[in-house]
Protein backbone atom coordinates (compact mmCIF):
# COMPACT_ATOMS: atom_id res chain seq x y z
CA UNK A 1 0.00 0.00 0.00
CA UNK A 2 1.29 3.48 -0.84
CA UNK A 3 1.89 5.51 2.28
CA UNK A 4 0.28 8.98 2.65
CA UNK A 5 3.66 10.67 2.53
CA UNK A 6 4.23 9.18 -0.96
CA UNK A 7 0.72 9.66 -2.35
CA UNK A 8 0.47 13.33 -1.45
CA UNK A 9 3.38 14.56 -3.64
CA UNK A 10 2.28 12.31 -6.53
CA UNK A 11 -1.24 13.76 -6.88
CA UNK A 12 -0.36 17.31 -7.94
CA UNK A 13 2.20 16.34 -10.60
CA UNK A 14 -0.27 13.86 -12.08
CA UNK A 15 -2.95 16.53 -12.36
CA UNK A 16 -0.49 18.85 -14.11
CA UNK A 17 0.61 16.06 -16.47
CA UNK A 18 -2.99 15.27 -17.43
CA UNK A 19 -3.83 18.93 -18.08
CA UNK A 20 -0.74 19.34 -20.23
CA UNK A 21 -1.70 16.25 -22.25
CA UNK A 22 -5.24 17.51 -22.78
CA UNK A 23 -4.34 21.00 -24.00
CA UNK A 24 -1.03 20.30 -25.76
CA UNK A 25 -1.38 21.00 -29.50
CA UNK A 26 -1.13 17.88 -31.64
CA UNK A 27 -1.08 17.05 -35.33
CA UNK A 28 -3.95 15.39 -37.11
CA UNK A 29 -4.93 12.02 -35.66
CA UNK A 30 -5.56 9.82 -38.71
CA UNK A 31 -6.44 6.13 -38.92
CA UNK A 32 -5.70 4.46 -42.28
CA UNK A 33 -7.50 1.48 -43.81
CA UNK A 34 -6.70 -0.97 -46.63
CA UNK A 35 -9.92 -2.94 -46.08
CA UNK A 36 -13.26 -1.48 -47.21
CA UNK A 37 -15.29 -3.43 -44.65
CA UNK A 38 -13.14 -2.24 -41.76
CA UNK A 39 -13.43 1.36 -42.96
CA UNK A 40 -17.21 1.07 -43.32
CA UNK A 41 -17.49 -0.38 -39.82
CA UNK A 42 -15.59 2.61 -38.44
CA UNK A 43 -17.96 5.27 -39.84
CA UNK A 44 -21.67 5.90 -40.28
CA UNK A 45 -23.90 7.79 -42.69
CA UNK A 46 -21.97 6.50 -45.70
CA UNK A 47 -22.67 8.00 -49.13
CA UNK A 48 -20.78 7.07 -52.29
CA UNK A 49 -20.48 7.70 -55.99
CA UNK A 50 -19.47 5.03 -58.51
CA UNK A 51 -18.08 6.48 -61.71
CA UNK A 52 -20.27 5.25 -64.55
CA UNK A 53 -21.69 7.07 -67.60
CA UNK A 54 -24.81 7.98 -65.59
CA UNK A 55 -22.88 9.51 -62.68
CA UNK A 56 -20.46 11.42 -64.91
CA UNK A 57 -23.48 13.04 -66.57
CA UNK A 58 -24.01 14.82 -63.23
CA UNK A 59 -20.90 16.96 -63.78
CA UNK A 60 -21.45 20.66 -64.47
CA UNK A 61 -19.46 20.47 -67.70
CA UNK A 62 -21.52 17.61 -69.17
CA UNK A 63 -24.73 18.40 -71.01
CA UNK A 64 -25.44 15.22 -72.97
CA UNK A 65 -25.24 11.46 -72.84
CA UNK A 66 -21.94 9.96 -71.70
CA UNK A 67 -20.43 6.73 -72.98
CA UNK A 68 -17.32 4.79 -72.03
CA UNK A 69 -14.11 6.18 -73.55
CA UNK A 70 -15.55 9.71 -73.73
CA UNK A 71 -13.07 12.48 -72.86
CA UNK A 72 -13.78 15.63 -70.88
CA UNK A 73 -10.85 18.03 -70.83
CA UNK A 74 -8.87 18.84 -67.70
CA UNK A 75 -11.58 19.22 -65.05
CA UNK A 76 -15.03 17.94 -64.06
CA UNK A 77 -17.01 19.62 -61.26
CA UNK A 78 -19.72 17.81 -59.28
CA UNK A 79 -22.08 19.78 -57.00
CA UNK A 80 -23.28 18.13 -53.81
CA UNK A 81 -26.85 18.99 -54.77
CA UNK A 82 -26.51 16.83 -57.89
CA UNK A 83 -24.73 13.81 -56.42
CA UNK A 84 -26.34 13.53 -52.97
CA UNK A 85 -22.89 13.53 -51.39
CA UNK A 86 -22.19 15.72 -48.34
CA UNK A 87 -19.66 17.80 -50.28
CA UNK A 88 -19.04 18.95 -53.84
CA UNK A 89 -15.82 18.02 -55.58
CA UNK A 90 -13.79 18.41 -58.73
CA UNK A 91 -11.85 15.72 -60.58
CA UNK A 92 -8.78 17.23 -62.22
CA UNK A 93 -5.81 16.36 -64.33
CA UNK A 94 -2.98 17.06 -61.88
CA UNK A 95 -2.13 20.74 -62.52
CA UNK A 96 1.56 20.02 -62.00
CA UNK A 97 1.51 17.87 -65.14
CA UNK A 98 1.54 19.46 -68.62
CA UNK A 99 -1.91 19.83 -70.19
CA UNK A 100 -1.29 18.80 -73.80
CA UNK A 101 -3.57 17.39 -76.50
CA UNK A 102 -4.57 13.90 -75.46
CA UNK A 103 -3.81 14.54 -71.78
CA UNK A 104 -7.35 14.73 -70.42
CA UNK A 105 -9.96 13.05 -68.28
CA UNK A 106 -11.40 9.83 -69.68
CA UNK A 107 -14.13 7.46 -68.52
CA UNK A 108 -13.31 3.78 -69.01
CA UNK A 109 -15.02 0.63 -67.83
CA UNK A 110 -13.07 0.62 -64.55
CA UNK A 111 -13.73 4.24 -63.64
CA UNK A 112 -12.61 7.82 -64.18
CA UNK A 113 -8.97 8.52 -64.98
CA UNK A 114 -6.56 10.43 -67.19
CA UNK A 115 -5.64 9.52 -70.75
CA UNK A 116 -2.18 10.86 -71.52
CA UNK A 117 0.02 11.73 -74.44
CA UNK A 118 3.34 10.36 -73.16
CA UNK A 119 2.98 12.06 -69.78
CA UNK A 120 2.01 10.74 -66.37
CA UNK A 121 -1.55 9.67 -65.54
CA UNK A 122 -1.75 11.85 -62.42
CA UNK A 123 -5.09 13.15 -61.19
CA UNK A 124 -6.43 15.01 -58.20
CA UNK A 125 -9.72 15.37 -56.31
CA UNK A 126 -10.45 18.69 -54.63
CA UNK A 127 -13.37 18.82 -52.20
CA UNK A 128 -15.49 21.98 -52.37
CA UNK A 129 -18.71 23.39 -50.95
CA UNK A 130 -20.67 21.34 -48.45
CA UNK A 131 -20.19 19.73 -45.08
CA UNK A 132 -16.75 19.11 -43.57
CA UNK A 133 -15.65 15.56 -44.36
CA UNK A 134 -13.70 13.50 -41.80
CA UNK A 135 -13.90 10.04 -43.43
CA UNK A 136 -13.11 9.21 -47.06
CA UNK A 137 -12.67 5.95 -48.92
CA UNK A 138 -11.29 5.45 -52.44
CA UNK A 139 -11.59 2.33 -54.63
CA UNK A 140 -9.14 2.16 -57.54
CA UNK A 141 -8.93 0.03 -60.66
CA UNK A 142 -6.38 -0.04 -63.44
CA UNK A 143 -2.66 -0.66 -63.65
CA UNK A 144 -0.83 -0.05 -60.40
CA UNK A 145 2.91 0.13 -59.77
CA UNK A 146 4.91 -0.19 -56.58
CA UNK A 147 6.21 3.39 -56.53
CA UNK A 148 2.93 5.20 -57.18
CA UNK A 149 1.52 7.47 -54.46
CA UNK A 150 -1.98 7.91 -53.06
CA UNK A 151 -2.19 10.95 -50.78
CA UNK A 152 -5.10 12.17 -48.66
CA UNK A 153 -4.85 15.92 -48.07
CA UNK A 154 -6.07 18.28 -45.37
CA UNK A 155 -6.26 22.05 -44.88
CA UNK A 156 -3.43 23.96 -46.55
CA UNK A 157 -2.27 20.86 -48.41
CA UNK A 158 -1.43 19.04 -45.17
CA UNK A 159 -0.59 15.39 -45.85
CA UNK A 160 -2.98 13.30 -43.74
CA UNK A 161 -2.00 9.86 -45.07
CA UNK A 162 0.03 8.41 -47.93
CA UNK A 163 -0.47 4.88 -49.25
CA UNK A 164 2.02 2.85 -51.27
CA UNK A 165 1.27 1.34 -54.65
CA UNK A 166 -0.17 -2.04 -55.51
CA UNK A 167 -0.52 -4.06 -58.71
CA UNK A 168 -4.06 -5.16 -57.80
CA UNK A 169 -7.32 -3.22 -57.51
CA UNK A 170 -7.28 -1.61 -54.10
CA UNK A 171 -9.29 0.20 -51.46
CA UNK A 172 -7.74 2.90 -49.29
CA UNK A 173 -9.52 5.02 -46.72
CA UNK A 174 -8.97 7.22 -43.71
CA UNK A 175 -10.78 8.57 -40.67
CA UNK A 176 -9.28 11.75 -39.28
CA UNK A 177 -9.97 14.65 -36.92
CA UNK A 178 -9.42 17.50 -39.39
CA UNK A 179 -11.45 18.20 -42.54
CA UNK A 180 -10.29 16.28 -45.60
CA UNK A 181 -9.78 18.61 -48.55
CA UNK A 182 -8.58 16.34 -51.35
CA UNK A 183 -6.82 13.30 -52.74
CA UNK A 184 -3.87 13.01 -55.12
CA UNK A 185 -2.93 10.06 -57.32
CA UNK A 186 0.63 10.17 -58.64
CA UNK A 187 1.84 7.24 -60.74
CA UNK A 188 5.45 8.63 -60.68
CA UNK A 189 6.21 7.12 -64.12
CA UNK A 190 4.53 6.10 -67.38
CA UNK A 191 3.93 2.46 -66.45
CA UNK A 192 0.98 3.08 -64.11
CA UNK A 193 -2.53 4.21 -64.80
CA UNK A 194 -5.05 4.07 -61.95
CA UNK A 195 -8.70 5.02 -62.42
CA UNK A 196 -11.19 6.04 -59.74
CA UNK A 197 -14.00 3.50 -59.49
CA UNK A 198 -15.75 4.65 -56.31
CA UNK A 199 -15.44 7.48 -53.80
CA UNK A 200 -17.22 7.26 -50.45
CA UNK A 201 -17.69 9.58 -47.48
CA UNK A 202 -18.88 8.87 -43.97
CA UNK A 203 -19.93 10.69 -40.83
CA UNK A 204 -17.10 9.65 -38.53
CA UNK A 205 -16.60 9.68 -34.81
CA UNK A 206 -13.65 12.09 -34.74
CA UNK A 207 -10.62 10.33 -33.23
CA UNK A 208 -9.24 11.76 -30.03
CA UNK A 209 -5.92 13.59 -30.43
CA UNK A 210 -2.91 11.45 -29.70
CA UNK A 211 -2.07 13.60 -26.68
CA UNK A 212 -5.38 12.71 -25.05
CA UNK A 213 -4.68 9.01 -25.37
CA UNK A 214 -1.35 9.59 -23.69
CA UNK A 215 -3.18 11.14 -20.75
CA UNK A 216 -5.71 8.33 -20.24
CA UNK A 217 -3.35 5.99 -18.34
CA UNK A 218 -2.57 8.85 -15.98
CA UNK A 219 -6.30 9.40 -15.42
CA UNK A 220 -6.67 5.78 -14.33
CA UNK A 221 -3.68 6.05 -12.03
CA UNK A 222 -5.01 9.25 -10.53
CA UNK A 223 -8.38 7.63 -9.80
CA UNK A 224 -6.60 4.83 -7.97
CA UNK A 225 -4.47 7.28 -6.00
CA UNK A 226 -7.55 9.26 -4.97
CA UNK A 227 -8.48 6.28 -2.83
CA UNK A 228 -5.15 6.56 -1.00
CA UNK A 229 -5.14 8.65 2.19
CA UNK A 230 -3.20 11.83 1.67
CA UNK A 231 -4.57 12.79 -1.75
CA UNK A 232 -6.73 15.94 -1.89
CA UNK A 233 -10.34 15.24 -1.00
CA UNK A 234 -9.63 12.01 0.91
CA UNK A 235 -9.57 11.61 4.66
CA UNK A 236 -6.10 11.11 6.10
CA UNK A 237 -6.13 8.85 9.15
CA UNK A 238 -2.55 9.86 9.82
CA UNK A 239 -3.88 13.30 10.69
Amino acid sequence: MVQPSVARPLCAPLVVFILVCLVRPAGAATVSYFDADLWRNAVSGITAIVFTPASVELADEVSGTVAFNDRFGAQLNFAASNTGLPVGFSFNVDPTEPIVPGNEIILVGGGLGVATNFTQHDWRIDLGAGQPVYAMGITLNGIGVADERHDFLGPGGQLLASFPGSAAPMFIGIVTDVPITGFLYDDTNLSGGRVLFEMAFGTAVVPLPAALWLGLPAVGLLLRLRRVPGCPGEPNPAG
